[in-house]
């Protein structure tokens, strides 16, 4: 027998909704069939059997929120036989018998401890290994890394591992500082619940109490929804950040594009140059594309570009992998694919993991201005707003030229000012630029 648990599909997954189960016990299936169906906070996708086997229980009921490596399942191995004894399951799941420990922990179906799971500890020979979350635990908990011992796969260090290794003083006490209570307001008197019969719906215009607002409508966050909120929440927090704006004269932008249009039939936009500018950009200045991780700074070998799109169900950012390989017609076609798989609904996995640097393009919104958020793990985010003719002076007279505002954002941990500035020149120069590369 082998147990299944709820890989991460994501650098910042750290939860899952189970949306439903495409094998039932009893089923047998084959590696690479398709298991169960998971919800991220970037898209649903199938998750297969790393391993052939036949599902013996099921743990997790669909439309059930789980956290990364939680245990959801436990199947039968090819040479189990036929019927399997209800307490052998009983004994796996409680740890009393022991699973095989093949695979890769968090992959797909994997029968290895997943990840943050108890194991048993490994010596450590090397650096201390641990995710950014468990070192911030262990700096706000007081507690020194390297007097910790690692239970996580290859001697990872847990936050489970930090926690039982901190003072009972320290560990006790809040991980924010006290926020002052607000002056007591007298309760109103007890109302009687109403029966279930009775009760309005969710969404009612009837006051909470004499004077409240009217509600006009409750709209509870849909799973995708509710996990983006807390992945921004995490970077408004983790992240200390901060934006410079330059304005870019696009007469240059605009002719380029127009010349484009014509040698390639191809409907290439403002942002298929803003992005080709990026590309180039990171090419002069690779500390824009990369991720604090720990005590590292990660400068990424490729350009994998988030592109963010609005989409009938929400916003959805699908990467542009490998960025610095297309030439800009191909760029734009590639782009064109991922954009409309994106409002299609028909993003997986491959589409939406591993962006290095975010473009944000609201410009055809007719925003002029934006003040981006730079999520994590990523370390830079460029905002570009709408292409507008403006009257300004050139060579010491008045004239109307095409302009636009781009405001990028980055993680201070990985840029100082000068270095953002150094960047943010740079994508000022190759936008106003004449020539293609």
């Amino acid at each position: 027998m082998h147990k299944l648990f709820l890989p991460r599909l994501g650098q910042t997954m750290e939860e899952g909704l189970l949306v439903a189960w495409l094998v039932e016990p009893g089923q047998s299936f084959e590696a690479g069939d398709d298991l169960y169906e998971v919800e991220t906070e970037k898209v649903t996708a199938s998750v297969q059997a790393s391993l052939p086997g036949r599902m013996l229980r099921i743990l997790v009921e669909p439309n059930s929120t789980v956290p990364v490596g939680a245990l959801i399942a436990v199947a039968a191995d090819p040479a189990d036989p036929d019927t399997v004894a209800e307490a052998a399951v009983d004994d796996l799941i409680a740890g009393r018998a022991s699973a095989p420990a093949t695979g890769e922990p968090g992959l797909a179906g994997s029968p290895s401890a997943p990840v943050d799971a108890p194991q048993t500890s490994l010596p450590r020979t090397g650096p201390v290994r641990a995710m950014p979350r468990t070192r911030a635990l262990a700096r706000r908990l007081k507690v020194d890394l390297s007097d910790v011992p690692g239970t996580g796969p290859d001697g990872l260090v847990t936050e489970r591992d930090v926690e039982s290794h901190a003072p009972a003083s320290v560990a006790a006490q809040p991980s924010a500082s006290p926020v002052p209570a607000p002056s007591p307001v007298p309760a109103p008197p007890p109302v009687p619940a109403p029966s279930p019969a009775a009760a309005p719906p969710r969404s009612t215009s009837v006051p909470a109490r004499p004077g409240a607002p009217r509600i006009r409508q409750r709209m509870p966050l849909a799973p995708i929804a509710r996990r983006m909120a807390s992945v921004v929440t995490r970077s408004w927090t983790e992240i200390p950040q901060f934006s410079q704006g330059v304005q870019v004269d696009a007469t240059a932008l605009r002719r380029r594009r127009d010349g484009l249009r014509e040698r390639t039939g191809l409907p290439i936009g403002f942002n298929d140059l803003i992005l080709d500018a990026l590309v180039r950009s990171v090419g002069e200045v690779p500390e824009a594309n990369a991720s604090f991780e720990g005590d590292d700074v990660v400068m990424w070998g490729d350009v994998n570009v988030s592109i963010a799109v609005d989409t009938p169900s929400g916003l959805q950012v699908p990467v542009l992998r490998s960025a610095q390989e297309y030439t800009i017609s191909g760029r734009a076609r590639r782009l064109r694919e991922l954009v409309q798989r994106a409002r299609a609904g028909d993003l997986g996995l491959a589409d939406v993991n591993d962006g290095t640097i975010t473009l944000s393009n609201l410009g055809m919104y007719g925003v002029d201005h934006g003040t981006p958020l730079v999520t994590l793990p990523q370390a830079c985010i460029v905002f570009a707003g709408a292409v507008r003719d403006v009257v300004t002076a050139v060579d010491g007279a008045i004239a109307v030229r095409p302009s636009l505002t781009v405001t990028s954002a980055f993680d201070h941990r990985v840029l100082d000012g000068a270095t953002a500035a150094r960047f943010t020149g740079v994508l000022r120069r190759n936008l106003e630029s004449e020539t293609d590369p």
